[in-house]
């Protein structure tokens, strides 16, 4: 019997039980448990995570579902904006949930007939999606005021926010990227929301971002917080209105 390449190949591999399945959004949970037990182990908080940890595994699964849902429905990515991680908790808030209201994290316009929080949340998605603009944060932790750990006085240095970066990438962000990356062009934009991320991660997020395909100078990572919680909205529209090549 003549075996073709690809043939060959599922044999080999199903010889050596390596044929490889597509994860599923637990799988990738069951990974990124060892890592939060490391996280709490290290903060000395280890008592609290039984507790903690089936809130943020619902967490993290519902909004990797949401997230997955606007991705597929969009063509062409224009705009990445970079958060940090969505707080969730009890009334499960998360830009991409229709049911939870409107933060801070993303309250402005770019102009008002395309991209405005004055629109309901399903009617600006729809919008952003026909734009080419997703928002996409940096880890997969959802930490909230009702967790043993959160972002604000556990993760302040830059020593420690950078290496909660590399322990989650290859799990959490860069499945994303490449994904993103083959629906980019050459003018799509990334942008950090948050003006600490600046200093504590462009240049890995350069490093990782070129490593997955793109090709980006540090220049070409922008930054659209501003010296409060609000969004810099002058620039990020500055921002938008490149990478859809200066017109809306």
């Amino acid at each position: 019997m003549f075996l073709t390449s690809g043939w060959v190949t599922y044999v080999i591999r199903m010889v050596k039980g390596k044929i490889m399945k597509k994860k599923s959004k637990k799988d990738t949970w069951n990974e990124l448990t060892n890592i939060l037990h490391i996280i709490y182990e290290e903060h000395g908080m280890l008592v609290r995570l039984s507790k903690d940890a089936d809130d943020l595994e619902e967490a993290f699964i519902h909004i990797e579902k949401l997230w997955e849902e606007q991705f597929k429905k969009i063509d062409r990515i224009n705009f990445i904006l970079l958060g940090e991680a969505p707080r969730y908790g009890s009334d499960r808030s998360y830009f991409y949930n229709a049911d939870s209201k409107y933060t801070a994290f993303f309250r402005h316009e770019i102009s008002p007939s395309v991209i405005s929080t004055s629109l309901s949340k399903p009617v600006l998605f729809h919008h952003l999606r026909e734009s080419g603009f997703i928002i996409l944060d940096l880890f997969p932790f959802a930490f909230n005021d009702n967790t043993a750990i959160s972002y604000r006085p556990n993760f302040r240095s830059k020593k420690k926010v950078k290496k909660l970066f590399e322990r989650t990438y290859e799990y959490y962000l860069e499945p994303k990227l490449k994904k993103i990356q083959g629906k980019s062009h050459k003018n799509t934009v990334f942008c950090l929301r948050y003006k600490k991320h600046k200093g504590m991660l462009e240049k890995v997020i350069q490093t990782r971002l070129n490593e997955v395909g793109f090709s980006f100078d540090i220049s070409d990572i922008g930054c659209v917080g501003s010296s409060n919680m609000p969004i810099d909205t002058k620039e990020l529209e500055n921002k938008y209105r490149k990478s859809i090549g200066g017109g809306l």
